[in-house]
């Protein structure tokens, strides 16, 4: 499922992504698989691994690793 949300960058990078739209380079990746791609890169965690890590903090009784 996809959804619309805005995301604060400065207008160079607007007209990189517009760029990247355009030539679809060979429609190898989506924006979604890009964005991933470089979120990945540099080791920031998934989703499953961001609720896991709030689940424990704020101790959620349906977190399943719970202690």
């Amino acid at each position: 499922m996809t959804s619309m949300h805005s995301v604060p960058v400065h207008p160079e990078t607007i007209k990189r992504l517009e760029a990247y739209k355009r030539a679809d380079l060979l429609n190898q990746m989506t924006y979604d698989q890009a964005v991933n791609a470089l979120l990945d890169e540099f080791g920031f965690p998934t989703h499953a691994e961001l609720d896991d890590y709030y689940r424990r903090l704020l101790g959620d009784p349906d977190d399943e690793n719970s202690d």
